[in-house]
């Protein structure tokens, strides 16, 4: 992967996104989490995220391989991971696959086995930790 951060975007800080910040003049970087209410940026002169990413004193890491590891899911081959989960209806487990595509940083297919069947698969533009996250959460896989 050659370029391993990106600058985010306003649109991406929700409370409990994950990104790295350097002070001005600095060459350190620090892992931070969001943690303010977006309408409080306009009236908190300490919070100026615009401002740290004209300067680019912000960055995001891409979805690796380490992320998705960290989320529980185990390396299986070629950019594909998986993790079992209990199905919460009827009682057995249901194996959830992430197939990722190292090249674009973004597209991520995951796909939905029971009782090893395939029985549903669904493509994502997702491109780093805190958006699978999320994603994995409203799919009801966040165990």
């Amino acid at each position: 992967m050659e370029n391993k951060y990106y600058t985010p975007s306003i649109e991406e800080f929700y409370v409990g996104f994950e990104y790295e910040g350097r002070e001005a003049n600095s060459y350190e970087w620090n892992q931070l989490k969001f943690d303010a209410e977006l309408d409080e940026l306009e009236s908190n002169p300490y919070i100026n995220i615009e401002y740290l990413l004209q300067d680019d004193n912000l960055r995001v890491k891409y979805l690796d391989k380490e992320d998705i590891e960290n989320l529980g899911f185990k390396y299986e081959k070629h950019y594909t991971f998986k993790k079992y989960i209990n199905n919460k209806y009827n009682k057995t487990k249901t194996l959830i696959r992430i197939e990722y595509d190292w090249n674009n940083h973004s597209n991520v297919l995951i796909e939905f086995y029971n009782q090893n069947n395939f029985t549903n698969g669904m493509s994502f533009i997702i491109k780093n930790k805190s958006e699978l996250k999320i994603l994995l959460k409203q799919l009801g896989i966040d165990e």
